[in-house]
């Protein structure tokens, strides 16, 4: 009896799984810099999704102590490099909005309004 189940095994066609889903990997929270007082952390993380459900780079602030985790945009373009303004009162970063790489700055004091100080000259 052994050997005949032996036999079966043998010649059984190997079972075939269906294809897995493949899904872009989640990056995590990248380029940490401590604001100039000590007490926050700034971040770009893909934790938070763009208006499609898709992982999206953004810009996020954390306090010191792991309190308060703030997601600071929620844009469908990438936000990276944030760096902190020598006072703390403004975040800069890169992001491609407008189909265009250029800097834009974060008003984290006051009215958390944003706005692109800078623009590339057209052509370079």
């Amino acid at each position: 009896r052994a050997a005949r189940q032996e036999k079966k095994k043998k010649g059984q066609k190997a079972k075939t799984q269906p294809p897995e889903e493949i899904k872009a990997p989640v990056v995590g929270d990248l380029y940490p810099r401590w604001s100039p007082d000590g007490t926050r952390i700034v971040f770009t993380s893909d934790r938070g999704r763009d208006y499609y459900g898709r992982h999206n780079m953004d810009i996020w602030m954390i306090n010191a102590d792991g309190s308060n985790l703030t997601q600071l945009t929620t844009n469908g373009s990438e936000d990276n490099y944030p760096v902190w303004d020598p006072s703390g009162n403004y975040i800069y970063f890169i992001s491609n909005r407008g189909f265009e790489w250029n800097i834009w700055r974060l008003d984290v004091a006051n009215t958390g309004g944003m706005e692109q100080p800078t623009t590339r000259p057209q052509g370079k």
